[in-house]
């Protein structure tokens, strides 16, 4: 571990003597300083990166500078880290403060021998301990073969073997019952450790690097695993967590590139961020019902990951086909990289978190619902399969890397009317030759702001959905017929937004809204209509009776208007808005929108004819419609009772109106 540039107050001198470098302070004591320092301005120390010390190292009880003897008491904390050309050092009795991790990566370091009638600390076989040897300070680097931890040792001390890259074994005694944060960090060549009952906590980075050990049993007494405790652990295989894990941190097992299985316990509350990421041959996960908080990107790039699972019961996280989602299906949290062919996001999901698609190369296509608002950092990253993103109206952000190595892609379509901000580079730089379609009216945004502007073309979406305009008359009904384009003969149904322009309405038939639907399906679809909060009407059809709603291209879905007070001729404008398509299989297509105009003209209920009064003619055409025998019929005026439709209730109040009732 290398000290960065810090500054060290003292009251004395910054010296060398024998290759030694020393801080002397006004009491009379020597502190042992890193071999890379210089005085800094009001007698300071400024430490730079620690090169280490050289070869055998003898550090002496006193030294003497300018006539004046100091003892030399300490050493600086991490004064001899990282020492890799340091062979041995001899600790005089004096010395009784060494820090923190004293000998950490000192790889060729071979022993650590201290005087005999030191207070703080002894040797043992070349090892380090406090005085009474229940606490294991430091093993040198460059020890060998197995070692055994002498019985009276208690605890491991963090760092206690860290780098000591040769050693194949360590056996630890029963009354061990602490093992410091990276205890046993980079023992590459370590195969064996037997852990003591009685360990609580498996401490942060204790194995990490251990590149060589392939299984290790954990006590029963195990409650935590903190963050980097097995992290690149590349030959570990398999892992069974004690019944007792509750808690499981960040990176935990990152990059155990061998791990195949992992067995949860049943109270495991916690599992942190990326702690399974990159464990390449991991395929199946169950995630109990007690686990409550799940760390972003807990399976990142786990390649060949097909199956989440969790446990019945669980209150926080659900699947639904195959996909983890938080429990109200408001986040999509991680898809399985082995998930194929399309993935439909649930439709109330509103955001997709950091790296969830991370890496789903068998993903041909995504369909994002409507509501999303989110896409997070690499959500939908390293997705080759893909050939089109396709972002709904609803999207306001997407971060960093969200679709970057998608390298497949052939086009980018936003319904956005506002571009989403984005955080950085959304996309990798081929894409921005690609051409990005958007919404007609918002051109000139799109190229202005954002990421969206890197895009060489920006040209208006296609419409697939388009409506008549039409002829309505005063206080009469009119209709609106809206054209359903879509490319499949397999459609499950339909979902749009319509706006009407004010002073209209669709009618209203003991709630029911009034509509026809033509289409090569003999069956009438489900049809249901809700107020957004946005103020407009979301229209939406559905499969009947087990058939799909359409055969072909081109069905048309008619909507019966009134024209209401103060409606006055002239012409008015409505829209739709971005919607969707759902095909039978599953897959979703969005919809691009479009506006219609509505043409209001003079007229007078009852007046069919347009001769400017209501006579017996109206009367006789409203029945040969009836009948289905009319001819240049303006139903508008004849729909009286504005229900929608023409009957003899209408032609009653056509006769009322003749008679002056």
């Amino acid at each position: 571990m290398l000290i960065a540039s810090i500054a060290l107050q003292v009251s004395g001198a910054t010296i060398k003597i024998n290759e030694i470098n020393y801080a002397t302070s006004s009491d009379g004591t020597a502190m042992v300083m890193p071999n890379d320092f210089n005085e800094g301005g009001g007698g300071g120390i400024v430490i730079g990166l620690n090169n280490g010390y050289d070869g055998d190292v003898v550090i002496p009880e006193t030294i003497t500078y300018e006539g004046v003897t100091y003892t030399v008491t300490s050493a600086y904390d991490g004064t001899f880290a990282n020492s890799t050309k340091m062979t041995s050092i001899s600790l005089p009795s004096t010395l009784t403060s060494l820090g923190e991790t004293p000998f950490t990566s000192c790889s060729k370091l071979t022993s650590i021998t201290v005087d005999p009638s030191n207070p703080a600390y002894s040797s043992e076989d070349g090892v380090l301990f406090d005085k009474s040897k229940t606490n294991l300070i430091s093993c040198p680097g460059a020890k060998t073969g197995m070692y055994t931890v002498p019985s009276s040792v208690k605890s491991i001390e963090p760092s206690a073997f860290y780098g000591c890259s040769r050693l194949t074994a360590i056996s630890l005694p029963s009354g061990v019952n602490s093992i410091g944060a990276q205890a046993f960090r980079a023992c590459i060549s370590l195969t064996s450790v037997n852990l003591p009952g009685g360990l609580k906590t498996i401490h942060t980075g204790v194995f990490r690097g251990c590149s060589s050990l392939k299984s290790l049993t954990l006590p029963s007494t195990v409650t935590m695993i903190e963050p980097y405790a097995f992290y690149y652990c590349q030959n570990l295989q398999t892992m069974s967590l004690p019944s007792g894990v509750t808690y499981l941190g960040s990176y935990a097992f990152g990059s155990c590139v061998k791990l195949s299985s992992i067995n949860f316990s049943e109270v495991l509350e916690t599992i942190g961020e990326r702690a399974f990421d990159n464990c390449i041959k991991l395929s199946r996960v169950t995630l109990p019902s007690t686990l409550s908080d799940l760390g972003t990107a807990a399976f990142r790039g786990c390649s060949i990951l097909e199956k989440i699972e969790v446990g019945a019961g669980n209150t926080h996280f659900t699947v639904d086909d195959g996909v983890l989602y938080d429990i109200a299906k408001e986040r999509l949290i991680c898809c399985p990289c082995k998930k194929e062919g399309v993935l439909n996001v649930a439709s109330s999901v509103k955001s997709i978190d950091n790296y969830a698609c991370y890496l789903c190369r068998y993903l041909t296509s995504i369909n994002l619902p409507l509501g999303l608002t989110s896409i997070g950092l690499s959500a939908i990253s390293n997705c080759t399969g893909l050939t089109e993103i396709v972002l709904p109206n609803s999207v306001t952000y997407i971060d960093k890397n969200a679709f970057i190595t998608c390298t497949n892609l052939r086009s980018v379509k936003s319904y956005a009317q506002n571009p989403p901000e984005t955080n950085g580079s959304v996309f990798s730089s081929s894409a921005y030759s690609l051409p990005l379609y958007v919404p007609a009216n918002s051109i000139s945004s799109y190229n202005s702001i954002g990421d969206w502007k890197n895009f060489k073309t920006v040209e208006a979406i296609p419409e697939s959905v388009s409506a008549t305009s039409s002829l309505a008359y005063t206080y009469a009904t009119t209709s609106i017929s809206i054209n359903l384009h879509n490319s499949q003969t397999n459609v499950q149904g339909y979902q749009l937004d319509l706006y009407l322009p004010s002073g209209f309405s669709l009618i209203d038939d003991n709630g029911a809204k009034v509509h026809e639907y033509s289409s090569r399906h003999a069956g009438e679809p489900t049809f249901s209509c809700s107020t957004t909060t946005e103020g407009g009407l979301r229209l939406t059809t559905t499969v009947a009776d087990g058939k799909p709603v359409i055969g072909n291209d081109g069905d048309v879905l008619t909507l019966k208007l009134k024209v209401d007070e103060p409606v006055s001729a002239g012409t008015y404008t409505g829209s739709i808005s971005s919607g969707y398509i759902t095909y039978s299989d599953g897959s979703v297509f969005s919809l691009s929108g479009c506006t219609f105009d509505i043409e209001v003209a003079e007229g007078k209920l009852g007046d069919v004819d347009l001769d400017k009064s209501v006579s017996l003619v109206d009367v006789m055409m409203t029945v040969e419609h009836i009948l289905g025998n009319d001819s240049n019929y303006l139903w508008q005026l004849g729909d009286i009772n504005r229900d929608g439709s023409i009957t003899i209730a209408d032609v009653t109040a056509i006769v009322a109106i003749v008679l002056g009732q």
